[in-house]
């Protein structure tokens, strides 16, 4: 049996919040159910934070999936952070496609 690509977890923190974290690699023949997974967790958060620090590999299928969150978290009133290594090809994608300013901004404390 092969694992999948990526994997998802989800924890609640203080109040209404909840961290999604990411993990493994996200592209055309996972993002859909990487998203409505992710949608599902983020769902009814005050505030969501989307830990993508253990990806690997993100394509623009990936991409697609992180404006959808976004996107559909502000018609909720969700406010959602990206939170990714500094030096980190996550962060670099980000930055290379102006996607860095829309989400919140990136944490890149990590």
């Amino acid at each position: 049996m092969t694992e999948p690509l990526a994997s998802i977890r989800a924890e609640r923190g203080h109040g209404d919040t909840v961290t999604v974290t990411v993990s493994g690699e996200v592209d055309a023949s996972n993002a859909e159910e990487v998203q409505r997974a992710c949608a599902g967790h983020i769902r009814g958060a005050a505030a969501a934070v989307l830990d993508l620090g253990a990806v690997r590999y993100l394509d623009s299928a990936g991409l697609r999936i992180l404006v959808i969150l976004l996107q559909d978290a502000r018609a909720a009133g969700t406010r959602l952070r990206v939170s990714v290594p500094r030096d980190g090809f996550v962060a670099e994608l980000l930055e290379l496609t102006g996607l860095d300013v829309h989400l919140a901004p990136p944490d890149h404390s990590t």
